[in-house]
């Protein structure tokens, strides 16, 4: 058969993605809408049925949506595609017209809603590629994994990471690419993540006075981020209030330097104060308000505490001694495989491939995703198999826009033109690789 021409094919089926995005867009699928995440997670299922009738499509005990090719050739490179259907929560209140988090917002550059960019615009491209496979005679080796809860921990991927190399099948070499929002506009040049690396994540709960509060944040050697803050129990207020603003967004993106909240709580005047700030659930979003007012006498508040780092959590807890706290989010350890990905044939493959008008970033994520999980959980005699990499269409905040755009937060949104040339990426590579069939 003729090869399929990647680049028209693209130009080709742009309406077709763009209007894929749309409809998961217009899918409540916040992670405490678990709803909305199987109503999504089925309309990708029949989707992707409809593209590859012969593809094995199912969920899995974590209630993953995976979807198996009906022979992958062993002896050869496999690609393993996954991302996540769930989202963090919106406040339709806190957007700016004419956005509206779960209706899709269009115009010649842009599509903004929740989720848009983390991270259905890499759902959209999953099912995007199944036209492809399906296309070109529905035989490949590649596995579409569609994610049903990353936002709150990432548990849900260790249920495909144990399978990794048993009942889910590995190449001679397996590349996982994690299609999250990888698209850097802060500068005037589109830039395209590509992370082998990230760290661990961990969310906690603390309850104590501030000035105790302080103490931690202060004197810890680790970097605890504050994300929320409510007192315990009933507290009047005496006197006036006082409200602090900051634009919000990703707690791993944004660090403590830019958090007005820390920097509230490191400063002198704690007394008999009362801080609420933030939604308790979101344990990775800085919050856009703080609110503070004095109250009659001093208060336990408990405090979410956002972590990124490579130690354990055994080194972690020696560090919270005489502190009350639950463990609400362990992502042990991250990862680091830059010796692996830069000896394979992938290093050479990801650099030759250009793009006009988009740049390169190699190196650690800033924030952490289901890689870490994926890899972690993988067992032991199937590591060596396995490269997973980072790296997806969808556009990382713009606090610098105006109005901001923050994927963790108000406006989330997806560049269409950046997200044309990093989808243009990805067939590219995907093609290099030789896994999409024997026409392509």
């Amino acid at each position: 058969m003729v090869p399929v021409d990647l680049d028209a094919w693209q130009q080709k089926n742009e309406r077709y993605y763009l209007d894929t995005l749309k409809s998961l867009v217009s899918m409540n699928s916040v992670y405490d809408n678990q709803t909305g995440i199987h109503t999504a997670l089925d309309w990708c299922r029949d989707r992707i049925k409809s593209f590859l009738p012969r593809y094995q499509v199912d969920f899995d005990a974590g209630g993953n949506l995976i979807c198996l090719p009906p022979a992958i050739d062993l002896a050869r490179p496999a690609l393993y595609l996954s991302a996540h259907i769930d989202t963090m929560p919106a406040d339709a209140r806190e957007w700016s017209a004419p956005f509206f988090p779960f209706s899709p917002y269009e115009d010649d550059r842009e599509i903004v809603g929740r989720g848009v960019s983390d991270c259905k615009a890499g759902v959209a491209f999953e099912l995007l590629i199944s036209k492809l496979i399906g296309e070109a005679g529905g035989q490949s080796n590649i596995v579409l994994v569609v994610v049903s809860r990353e936002e709150q921990g990432g548990e849900s991927a260790r249920f495909v990471g144990k399978e990794l190399g048993t009942t889910l099948p590995l190449g001679s070499t397996t590349y996982l690419l994690n299609l999250e929002n990888n698209l850097s506009l802060k500068s005037g040049t589109p830039r395209l993540g590509i992370h082998y690396s990230e760290r661990g994540s961990f969310g906690l709960s603390v309850r104590a006075t501030l000035p105790e509060i302080r103490d931690l944040l202060v004197r810890n050697s680790y970097p605890f981020n504050p994300t929320s803050i409510r007192p315990i129990g009933t507290h009047p207020a005496i006197g006036s209030e006082e409200v602090l603003e900051q634009i919000g967004g990703h707690a791993g993106v944004n660090d403590r330097a830019q958090n007005v909240l820390f920097q509230r709580l490191v400063g002198e005047n704690l007394s008999n104060l009362l801080i609420e700030a933030g939604d308790q659930q979101s344990i990775s979003t800085l919050p856009r308000q703080i609110l503070i007012r004095r109250g009659g006498s001093e208060a336990v508040h408990e405090v979410i505490l956002d972590l990124r780092t490579m130690d354990r959590f055994e080194q972690v807890k020696s560090t919270l001694d005489g502190l009350e706290y639950d463990l609400l989010k362990c992502l042990e350890g991250g990862y680091d495989i830059s010796d692996i990905v830069q000896s394979d044939p992938i290093w050479a493959m990801m650099h030759s491939i250009a793009v006009d008008g988009l740049a390169l970033d190699f190196g650690r994520n800033p924030g952490t995703t289901d890689c870490s999980t994926y890899y972690r959980h993988c067992p032991e005699i199937y590591k060596k198999r396995l490269i997973p990499l980072t790296i997806g269409p969808g556009c990382g905040s713009q606090p610098g826009a105006h109005p901001p755009r923050l994927s963790h937060g108000v406006n989330e949104t997806f560049d269409k033109a950046a997200g044309r040339q990093a989808i243009s990426y990805l067939l590219q590579l995907t093609g290099s690789l030789g896994v999409l069939g024997t026409q392509i």
